[in-house]
């Protein structure tokens, strides 16, 4: 049985990445998902946190588009705020899923748009998000 291994930009001890834009109302990280064989299904975790008396605007239509290289399915996806695992004033959380079918480095790439509100102000945010996900073989 094949183990999936993954990385993203600015990786943690654990595996995820945080990305803490200079200056920017919100931080975002991605999570890897768990280990698990060639074939299998696979989900990440995308995840934005509003700081410095921002919140999530519940009413901007917040989505997640990632594409993923030959060899996985969906080569495509597209996840909006129904889809959304989490969707709070607090929160945004997707957990795209994708079945790896080859052994070897599989680039993710995609972009999230979301906006963020201050009782003043508010942000329309498109950050982009990339990870590679090493599935050794057996």
């Amino acid at each position: 049985m094949a183990a999936l291994a993954f990385a993203a930009c600015n990786p943690k001890s654990d595996g995820s990445a945080a990305v803490q834009p200079q200056g920017e109302p919100f931080s975002l990280s991605i999570q890897p998902p768990a280990a698990g064989p060639v074939g299998g299904a696979f989900q990440a975790e995308v995840k934005v946190v509003p700081r410095g008396g921002y919140k999530v605007n519940l009413e901007y239509p917040t989505r997640l588009q990632v594409k993923g290289p030959a060899g996985v399915s969906p080569g495509e996806a597209t996840l909006g705020a129904k889809q959304a695992a989490t969707l709070t004033a607090a929160e945004i959380l997707f957990r795209p899923a994708f079945k790896i079918d080859a052994p070897g480095d599989h680039a993710f790439e995609g972009s999230l748009r979301f906006s963020v509100c201050t009782d003043k102000q508010c942000e329309i945010k498109n950050e982009k998000v990339k990870w590679v996900a090493r599935v050794p073989a057996n």
